[in-house]
């Protein structure tokens, strides 16, 4: 099918494995650190996490109208890095009212789900992005941005601020210069018989909205109308001249706590070392305590390194990280060895009965370099593709060595065991692939707090 080479390139794989694992470094190496509707720089919250449903008309001649998305968020901004949604990057230049990054981000394919398994359009773009904030309420914005096969654009906007006691309201405009490869890799995509296409300008305008519920919790909103200019309507499977986007969160947003100590491990961040075999069980049956692990012997290594956000969040027992990770695959009768990068916030809840011991979960995003075994077997069999970037979860259980030997010298190392989940959302999420599938590993780890 269209656009599967692009996948099985070797250099998009080499690149996009890279400045995974590159962004995680430069969060490992202590970088105190965005999905379009949160500008992180926009607000004194540094992480947040959520998730939104994104509905978008579909411009093809296809069966569907309508192509929903199901998208989980991960906001961070620090000094260096920073996260919005599913976009992240890094700071380059803040300069008085100027601001240079580099940037990566999801472009969406808007297909139907048969389709949309076939021909994945959802592509990691790459580039720059500056801003120049002409008030307070309102700024100047371009972003010149790529992907690994040629295509290309080129954005130019305006966006204005409002804020009405809890409503927080950005209206904006853009115009997009496209050039020849994006209109034919976006909008000739499904056609049999190639299209002759040209480079164009593509107008939109929208309104992000944002409302303050209560102790940090934001309802998210936005609406796009676009303009399908005359080079993206020669493409015989384009439908209409126009496409309209409607999406609807919920957002949990933080401020961050002061950091003391070492810079490559201030006060509270950690170290987990942790190794894991695969089981065919699903999670529920997991959790459940019903767990087979007989039918696979591939095994993980991983580490982790967890850098403090918030202590006693909501007053309660419960401390918020940005838990981050790289884990290797080990080579087996069954499949050959690699990476695995992880960017998450995890969740502590801890409880002081007989011993300190702990629950913890993670929500964020996992890309491997090749698909596992475990995750191929089960999509070979239903005849999917398999997706290298997925949703990722860290079910946790641990107690603290100290207080069970009953010795302050062990108090900052812990014990415990851990679920690695990468799913794909029950088909909802077109970044995902639109599969139905994933993986479990179970694992025992040793934690450190510094």
């Amino acid at each position: 099918m269209i656009r599967q080479w692009i996948n099985n390139k070797l250099l998009c794989d080499k690149a996009f494995g890279f400045l995974c694992g590159f962004l995680i470094y430069l969060i490992v190496k202590g970088c105190p650190a965005a999905y379009a509707s949160v500008i992180m720089d926009d607000n004194e919250s540094v992480w947040g996490f959520g998730l939104s449903f994104r509905y978008a008309d579909i411009p093809f001649t296809v069966s569907d109208d309508l192509s929903v998305n199901v998208i989980p968020e991960i906001y961070y901004n620090g000094e260096y890095f920073f996260m919005e949604g599913l976009s992240g990057g890094i700071k380059i230049l803040r300069e008085n009212a100027w601001s240079l990054d580099f940037i990566g981000a999801m472009r969406f394919g808007d297909l139907p789900k048969e389709e949309g398994r076939e021909t994945r359009l959802d592509t990691p773009f790459w580039g720059i992005r500056a801003r120049y904030d002409i008030r307070p309420d309102h700024y100047l914005y371009t972003s010149a941005m790529a992907d690994f096969a040629g295509s290309a654009y080129l954005d130019i906007g305006h966006k204005w601020r409002k804020v009405y006691g809890r409503f927080k309201l950005e209206p904006y405009v853009n115009m997009r210069w496209k050039n020849a490869d994006y209109n034919r890799d976006f909008y000739d995509a499904l056609s049999q018989s190639k299209a002759g296409m040209n480079h164009s300008l593509e107008p939109s305008i929208g309104l992000d909205a944002r409302y303050h519920l209560s102790k940090g919790v934001y309802l998210t909103a936005g609406l796009q109308y676009l303009h399908l200019d005359h080079e993206a309507r020669k493409s015989r499977t384009v439908d209409g001249n126009h496409k309209t986007v409607a999406n609807v969160g919920l957002v949990l947003l933080g401020d961050g706590i002061p950091v003391s100590g070492n810079a490559f491990f201030p006060r509270r961040s950690y170290l987990r070392a942790a190794y894991g075999w695969a089981t065919p069980s699903n999670m529920g049956d997991i959790l459940a305590g019903k767990n087979d692990s007989k039918e696979f012997d591939d095994t993980l290594s991983s580490v982790f390194y967890g850098y403090p956000l918030k202590e006693k969040a909501f007053e309660w027992p419960l401390d918020f990280y940005l838990h981050s990770g790289l884990v290797w695959h080990h080579s087996s009768d069954t499949q050959d060895a690699g990476f695995e990068s992880v960017v998450a916030i995890k969740a502590y809840y801890t409880l002081n009965w007989p011993v300190n011991w702990r629950f913890g979960v993670a929500q964020g995003l996992s890309y491997v370099s090749r698909s596992t075994y475990v995750e191929k077997s089960e999509l070979d069999r239903k005849d999917r593709k398999e997706s290298k970037l997925m949703n990722y979860l860290d079910v946790s259980f641990d107690v603290n060595i100290g207080g069970l030997m009953n010795n302050h010298t062990f108090d900052r190392f812990w014990v415990g065991y851990s679920l690695h989940h990468r799913s794909a959302i029950f088909e909802k999420s077109s970044h995902f692939g639109r599969i139905k599938g994933g993986s479990n590993y179970n694992s025992i780890y040793v934690q450190t707090d510094f």
